[in-house]
């Protein structure tokens, strides 16, 4: 008999992909899944990402529900209505939250198996201090409630156990990689032959926010006259930050379009500032990078160990100098080889993590 799960999402279904969309489109492979999703707005910033055969619906918020205690009150019986209907006509045997806001609209759930995926420190993104509180408020009383709580980091567990104690209903499921696996004549990774006089063209793939270090990529054009960097998917920042020389935007891109622009990169990179936020960050674009065979730039925490084998790490400017200019004058040579990059694939699937999801429901009952 097939489960059917109520998913909840907190993102837009045409939001760039990451987590939420990857595992509903493979637990739907396997249970009678309904997708619920907030509509984003801001059409401009979203992509077109395809629901193959997916029961996706969306649904609204109220505008200033976080910064009015009024509107967020007339919010919650929206959305308590709105949850309410469709788990009274699916009636689904698990409910699926990607938030913890969503405990705050569900009515009476008796019987229901209330499933926590938790893919980032949601208080650690920015907000004013009565809605973050009011979001601890609902993250404990989501982890008393949940039967399950996924995290994709061993380090987001522990911040979970430090709100709410979770005993043992946390599971690590890590993200992953959405194929398909490039072809090996696609993929070089002998380097291309880079001399100091070439441009050495840097790519980073993902939304552009708070935590993106913009300030060490300005720093390190100081250094070489011969980089520059390309920057695909949504940017959050201000409208303040003007076009900056060597530093290209293109917006966000379709995850099925995303090869296009990777494939005129030579490195790839994630120049992220190492925050309480980034510290539970098990970043979806890394296992993707690898795929694309090219060599791979990160800054460093503990949480991204499983990655050494392919990646060159820094932790300063002065490291990630010293690494741009090691790449300049050997040739651009990824550290990692094809069997390794296969094998890394394989194993790090996201089919190979929805059969591990399956495993956890199952023992549910």
């Amino acid at each position: 008999m097939l489960k059917k799960i109520l998913y909840i999402m907190h993102v837009d279904w045409d939001w760039i992909k990451q987590r939420p969309h990857f595992l509903a489109e493979h637990l739907s492979k396997f249970n009678n899944l309904f997708v619920l999703y907030p509509f984003f707005k801001r059409r401009a910033a979203l992509t077109k990402n395809e629901k193959k055969q997916l029961h996706a619906r969306p649904f609204i918020f109220l505008p200033f529900r976080n910064s009015s205690p009024w509107i967020y009150v007339i919010n919650k019986l929206w959305m308590k209505l709105i949850f309410g209907f469709v788990i009274k006509i699916f009636r689904p045997h698990y409910i699926w939250l990607t938030s913890p806001e969503h405990i705050d609209y569900l009515g009476p759930h008796k019987g229901l198996k209330i499933i926590y995926d938790c893919m980032d420190d949601v208080l650690q993104f920015e907000g004013k201090p009565a809605y973050k509180e009011r979001l601890l408020k609902c993250e404990q009383q989501l982890i008393r409630q949940a039967s399950t709580i996924f995290v994709s980091s061993h380090y987001l567990g522990k911040q979970l156990e430090h709100r709410e104690p979770c005993g043992d209903k946390v599971v690590v499921v890590r993200n992953a990689f959405e194929g398909p696996m490039l072809d090996a004549s696609l993929v070089d990774l002998h380097g291309r032959g880079t001399t100091q006089q070439e441009v050495l063209r840097i790519g980073y793939v993902g939304t552009i926010a708070s935590w993106f270090d913009l300030d060490i990529l300005q720093a390190t054009l100081s250094h070489f006259d011969n980089i520059d960097y390309h920057l695909v998917g949504p940017s959050e920042l201000p409208a303040s930050v003007g076009p900056i020389p060597q530093i290209h935007f293109y917006g966000p891109v379709s995850h099925d379009n995303l090869y296009s622009y990777v494939k005129t990169f030579d490195v790839l990179m994630m120049p992220f500032r190492v925050c309480e936020l980034v510290r539970s960050v098990d970043p979806v674009k890394l296992y993707e990078y690898v795929n694309f065979g090219k060599p791979i730039i990160s800054v460093y925490y503990q949480e991204l160990d499983q990655f050494s084998p392919f990646v060159y790490w820094y932790s300063s400017e002065t490291e990630l100098v010293t690494v741009i200019d090691e790449l300049l004058r050997s040739g651009c040579h990824p550290k990692y080889g094809s069997e390794q990059r296969v094998k890394f694939l394989q194993d790090n699937s996201w089919a190979e993590r929805t059969v591990e999801i399956s495993h956890a429901l199952d023992g549910l009952g």
